[in-house]
């Protein structure tokens, strides 16, 4: 018995609705699933003319966010806060892409860094309203 031209008809509908719903899942699915990232990548310190950390972080965020990246340094033993410093929102590019930006880390007031300290730097994205998108540490010596 053949099917009616009315089942084969609804049946292809169904079939080419699904293939199209599936297509569309699968493009869709790795700009949907990108998420707010930071890493920091390499740490250097350069003692003149004045003593800064350079951080290179890799971070990435959504199409239409407005981030900027802070950062600090602390003392290993006593976690006391020895650099800061940020990259502004206008220097950050906000496209579901990986960027690699530059945060230089000055001392803090009453700070002194030397080649061979310990430090455990964080970085941070944030919004102007000061969310934390996100975050990461790592512990070197300078």
């Amino acid at each position: 018995m053949k099917p009616s031209r009315m089942r084969t008809r609804i049946g292809g509908t169904a079939l080419a609705a699904v293939a199209l719903t599936a297509g569309a899942v699968a493009i869709a699915a790795p700009a949907s699933a990108k998420t707010n990232a930071i890493a920091i990548s390499q740490a250097t310190f350069a003692a003149q003319p004045k003593p800064v950390i350079k951080v290179k972080v890799t971070y990435s965020c959504d199409t239409g966010t407005s981030l900027h990246i802070e950062g600090m340094a602390s003392g290993a033993v006593s976690k006391k806060t020895v650099a800061t410093g940020a990259v502004a929102s206008s220097k950050t590019v906000c496209d579901y892409g990986d960027h690699v930006a530059e945060v230089q880390l000055t001392p803090t007031t009453g700070a002194v860094l030397r080649k061979g300290d310990k430090v455990t730097l964080v970085v941070k994205t944030r919004d102007a309203a000061g969310h934390i998108y996100a975050d990461a540490s790592k512990s070197t010596t300078l």
